[in-house]
Order: C-alpha cells, then sequence, then structure tokens
C-alpha cells in the first residue's frame, strides 16, 4: 500500500500547524489539502490569531 503524506508540522501561523487542521481517525483517509485550500486555512489562522491575542486563550480545535 502506497502511503500519502503531508508536512504536518508545517506552521500556517505562529500557533497553528497544519496537522491540527488535517487530522484524521481514520489511517485511510489522507486529508491532503491543494495548494489554495492551505492558503485559505493560513487566512483562517490569522484570524484565529486575532482572537487568541484578544481572548488570550488558547483556541483549542476538536478533530473529532
Amino acid at each position: 500500500m502506497n502511503e500519502v503524506t503531508t508536512n504536518s508540522n508545517m506552521q500556517l501561523s505562529e500557533h497553528f500547524q497544519l496537522g491540527e487542521f488535517t487530522k484524521s481517525n481514520y489511517p485511510e483517509v489522507y486529508n491532503i489539502p491543494s495548494h489554495v485550500a492551505i492558503e485559505n486555512m493560513k487566512r483562517i489562522c490569522g484570524w484565529l490569531e486575532v482572537l487568541r491575542d484578544r481572548y488570550g486563550q488558547p483556541i483549542i480545535i476538536n478533530s473529532g
């Protein structure tokens, strides 16, 4: 079986990594985002950073 991987350590912003948005509970699901999707995630992370700074609390992303 060929395993498809992505750089889950890629920083989308100061406090968020790609792996937080692509994690799956199922090993057969690979969640490999396109370049466009990664750019959109970076924009979302920019907004999340603003919220994190404003409210002073870490934002926990629960993937399931």
